[in-house]
């Protein structure tokens, strides 16, 4: 029978169960579980039909993220982490073992240990763009020996056997120049000289596209843009924030945020008089097809009242890259010009020249 979602194989009592009930009961379990997780994160895509949803690939929280080596090098690490890939392809008797099977259309991406890529030197002339990409790698593996039944001479023999179907990415690597595909589960792909860059491999996910100048030495935050589509339940992530701004002074202190890891927030803040504060938040390829979010917020003291709250979606370029970096922004964040985002502003018609103020900020956003 055909593994289906939130089956369940019975083994009767005193019932001698093949070794393909015991693969079965597996398989089944594997499928409900990513089956009910991939409509779990369906995100809506329309306000027409109440059907305008589809599965997306996408990471959980901060998985597979590229971050700069500590201290800057040119050394990059992809974070540990699990992903999801739709592929639209299933397979059953894996490695001819019945019932060792895959029939859920989504594909776990899984790293388990920390991956470090080391970059190509810098060019000697003008720029270059590299990207890095991941694919699903599902290997049947964990060669070892044991006792299987010799069906002509009725006799139990030692055999080497597969006893694993592994979807680890971790040990499959390749480097390629641009033009070329990748080939390991984790790919690095070098482009060309002064060109944009490289397309990704078909059934790869470009999870980060990095600028590397003529002369660079080290790559930091600020040339690495986040690619990844982010994964959250139905498509949505709530964030709240609350930025405490001293009297007088457009230097901020963002005293508490709650949102998914993964995400970097910053605000920034633009006047006390009235108070204007900007909220950035990047979060991978945030908004591709989705909505504009919605924000609403509060200033404390009460005098100072909100005349303005909403969301934009937004690109980060040299001048936010600025905002975000400089002393009116809190935390600093380096952020690649390009890496997409949203912008929260919130506006006031508040004098905080003589009191402190609070802004306290929520909004959910479309990932």
């Amino acid at each position: 029978m055909a593994n289906f979602p939130f089956n369940r194989t019975v083994i009767n009592t005193r019932e001698r169960p093949l070794s393909s009930d015991i693969n079965r009961a597996q398989s089944e379990i594997d499928r409900t579980l990513r089956d009910a997780l991939m409509n779990i994160y369906l995100p809506r895509h329309s306000t027409y039909p109440d059907y305008a949803s589809y599965p997306v690939s996408g990471m959980i929280g901060a998985g597979m993220k590229v971050r700069p080596k500590s201290p800057a090098s040119m050394i990059v690490t992809v974070d540990i982490g699990l992903g999801m890939s739709y592929s639209g392809a299933v397979d059953s008797n894996i490695g001819g073992v019945p019932e060792v099977n895959d029939l859920s259309l989504w594909k776990p991406l899984y790293l388990d240990a920390p991956k470090d890529i080391v970059l190509d030197a810098a060019p000697g002339s003008s720029y270059r763009y590299d990207i890095i990409e991941v694919r699903t790698n599902r290997l049947l593996t964990d060669p070892s020996s044991r006792d299987v039944l010799n069906t002509s001479s009725g006799a139990f023999e030692a055999q080497v056997v597969n006893k694993a179907l592994d979807w680890r990415l971790d040990g499959s690597f390749s480097r390629v120049l641009a033009g070329n595909p990748s080939t390991g589960a984790i790919g690095y792909k070098v482009g060309a000289t002064g060109a944009a860059a490289p397309d990704p491999t078909n059934n790869y996910m470009k999870i980060a596209t990095i600028y590397i100048p003529t002369g660079t030495t080290a790559v930091d935050a600020d040339k690495i843009n986040d690619t990844r589509r982010m994964l959250s339940p139905a498509g949505l992530a709530c964030l709240s924030t609350t930025v405490f701004i001293p009297a007088g002074s457009t230097t901020p202190n963002m005293t508490m945020l709650r949102c998914p890891p993964g995400i970097v927030v910053s605000a920034v803040c633009i006047s006390f008089n009235p108070v204007e504060l900007e909220i950035y938040v990047l979060a991978g390829a945030a908004g591709l097809g989705a909505p504009v979010p919605v924000a609403n917020s509060c200033v404390f003291p009460s005098t100072i009242t909100p005349t303005y709250a909403g969301a934009a979606m937004m690109t980060v370029d040299s001048v936010i890259q600025a905002k975000l970096a400089g002393a009116s922004a809190s935390p600093q964040v380096k952020a690649a010009i390009g890496q997409k985002g949203y912008l929260i502003q919130i506006l006031t018609s508040g004098d905080a020249t003589a009191n402190n103020a609070q802004v306290h900020a929520m909004v959910n956003l479309s990932l």
